[in-house]
């Protein structure tokens, strides 16, 4: 079991919605989450990489380096040991390149979708050195974190779940968008009428991880952080 602060957000920049997109001319800001465990750091998210020009262009990223916001909090590159991404959207795992031979921990459906036309930005998913682990449904990290498979958002979509002693931590990823989406799903038991993804798949992740009780849940485009309480209605 982990200590609170073993789990720290990084902040690794933010990209801004283009015209066709349902959150046109917003900023979205974009996380990933270092796990400090006895054996090393994973990393559930790497971001947005650099020197895609569609995506530089339509979606104008906003970097902090990632080695950099690591260096902050103590974490050089070889001490990461594992990768996490929810899904492989490139402003998920656009950091995946600079770790060569660290192993890549993803479902089998998303790594299939993303070999597709359009689906992200293929050279940040195979790259020299790429090292995938693929699973089919829910599978453990290690002792204490627990991926928990969240489709919905994308077709091969996880979330990770991690025990601390203060209480269970959630990294929803996408699988639920915002604190204020949380919330509404918590209390009302379905989704908004805004919900960033109208399907009954999300619905169904996004229930199961709010069943598990957390003590928090983060995101992946939300700074927020929602904070369950004894009289969450999800049960």
């Amino acid at each position: 079991m982990f200590t609170r602060d073993a789990v720290i957000p990084i902040h690794t920049g933010h990209v801004t919605f283009p015209a066709w997109h349902p959150l046109a001319s917003q900023q979205g800001p974009v996380f990933s989450f270092a796990i400090r465990t006895a054996g090393g750091v994973v990393l559930f998210e790497t971001g947005v990489g650099f020197g895609n020009r569609f995506i530089d262009k339509h979606y104008q990223p906003v970097h902090r380096a990632l080695f950099d916001v690591l260096r902050e909090h103590g974490i050089h590159r070889d001490d990461v040991q594992a990768i996490v991404n929810s899904h492989l959207h490139f402003d998920h795992c656009g950091g995946n390149p600079l770790f060569p031979g660290v192993p890549i921990h993803v479902q089998s459906a998303e790594l299939e979708a993303a070999r597709q036309p359009a689906y992200t930005a293929l050279e940040w998913v195979d790259f020299d050195g790429a090292l995938y682990e693929e699973h089919e449904g829910d599978y453990s990290i290690s002792d204490g974190i627990d991926v928990m498979a969240t489709k919905g958002h994308a077709v091969g979509h996880q979330s990770m779940s991690i025990k601390t002693t203060a209480g269970r931590l959630t990294l929803a990823g996408q699988a639920i968008y915002s604190r204020e989406e949380c919330a509404y799903i918590d209390e009302n038991g379905k989704l908004p009428p805004d919900a960033s993804e109208p399907s009954q798949e999300y619905l169904e992740s996004a229930l199961r991880l709010l069943r598990m009780q957390p003590l928090e849940v983060h995101f992946s485009h939300d700074s927020s952080v929602w904070r369950g309480t004894p009289r969450s209605r999800v049960r």
